[in-house]
Formats: C-alpha cells, sequence, structure tokens
C-alpha cells in the first residue's frame, strides 16, 4: 500500500537559547506515521512578503506531496496562506488543525477574532454540532462530537463551508466539499488519538485520501 508524503507547514519558533528555527509538532508526525504516511516539513527562511522565488519554491515543495497538514501555532504567516490557497487551487488533500484551521479560512476572506486565553490539558472541554449536510458528517457519521479546545482566537467568518460550531455559536470547522478532501478543524485530534474513535476516524479518511 502507498505511503502518502504528508507535507507539514512548520511553525516559526525561537529556542531557549534564543535560536530562530522552524519546528513540526511530533505528535503531528508520530500520527501521521502511525495511519501510514510520511511526514514531510516544508520550511522557508522568508515566511511573509513572499518573493515570486519563494512562491515558486513552495510550489515546488508542495507538489512533492500527497497531502497538506496545516498545524497549529500562535501565528500564521503569508507562506502558510500560500500554502493553503495552492493546495486549494491544486485539489491537493488538506486537513488544518486549530490555527490551520483559521488559516485556511482567512486564506478565503476569513476574518478572526479574539476570545478569552482557552488552554486545556482536558480529555473533552465541550460539544460541537455538525452540519449534517457536511462531508465532516459523511465522515463521522454524527451530528453531535465531544472535543478538547486550546486556541486563543476564533474565526469569525470565511468565503469556506462552516460545517461545525460550539454550543456558543463559535465555528469549529470548515470545509470545501467541492474538493477530495480540504477541511479544517478547531480541535486537536492528533492529541486525541490514544482514546477517541473519532478523531481517529477523521485523520484515517485524511490519510487514506492522501493515498489516491
Amino acid at each position: 500500500m502507498k505511503k502518502p508524503i504528508i507535507g507539514i507547514v512548520g511553525r516559526p519558533i525561537v529556542s531557549e537559547s534564543g535560536r530562530q528555527m522552524v519546528a513540526t509538532y511530533l505528535e503531528v508526525c508520530e500520527v501521521i506515521t502511525a495511519f501510514g504516511g510520511i511526514p514531510l516539513q516544508i520550511s522557508l527562511s522568508n515566511i511573509n512578503t513572499l518573493t515570486k522565488e519563494d512562491q515558486e519554491n513552495i510550489i515546488r515543495i508542495i507538489q512533492l506531496c500527497d497531502g497538506i497538514l496545516l498545524q497549529g501555532g500562535s501565528d500564521f504567516y503569508d507562506y502558510d496562506i500560500f500554502v493553503a490557497q495552492k493546495a486549494h487551487e491544486l485539489d491537493l488533500p488538506t486537513l488544518g488543525i486549530c490555527l490551520g484551521m483559521q488559516t485556511m479560512a482567512c486564506a478565503f476572506h476569513g476574518e478572526l477574532g479574539r476570545i478569552k486565553y482557552h488552554q486545556s490539558l482536558k480529555k473533552y472541554v465541550h460539544q460541537i454540532d455538525i452540519n449534517p449536510q457536511s462531508q465532516l458528517f459523511k465522515i463521522l457519521s454524527k451530528q453531535q462530537l465531544m472535543v478538547n479546545s486550546r486556541h486563543q482566537e476564533v474565526v469569525l467568518n470565511t468565503d469556506l463551508y462552516v460545517c461545525a460550531r460550539s454550543e456558543d455559536g463559535s465555528i469549529e470547522a470548515v470545509e470545501d466539499t467541492n474538493k477530495k478532501f480540504y477541511l479544517g478543524v478547531q480541535w486537536h485530534p492528533e492529541s486525541m488519538i490514544s482514546y477517541d474513535l473519532d478523531a481517529r476516524k477523521l485523520i484515517e479518511t485524511f490519510i487514506n485520501c492522501c493515498r489516491h
């Protein structure tokens, strides 16, 4: 069985010694590997105000990939937006997680709003309601889902299809049903794999879609 290459958009961080780095969460790599994929970090030295050469380099990298994962983090940059838009244009299976979902939403005329910082280590934090007409519903076959939650911003609006909301009306998932797999979720399924079947089903469906 083909092992799909999953391009993970690297997150810029600063090490304890003050050195600038580009990183991928080990947990994300482990989940991709566990479900039969090959993680590949997408990195650039320039993350804002992309030149034409920068854009060409990104395109060359993502053309090596069978799918794209936009991981969580604190801030997204021009290159995150460009990857999200180019993956959509190429109909490359794409999964956005937390900040990754926000990136996808903003890549299509979305807007973010601040909330009181929410960081929880609980297995489940709140319930979401899934639109039964959505691809997310087709994957999970349920309208209600309990999720974890650790984010400081929410999507206020986007041109993408809003397929799930939390109990207070906040956007929890967005997608484009006209694509093979273009789905972003506000929660962290990669952290729920060991105890939640729905998280496993979501990741497994994404990886399998990347095989074709």
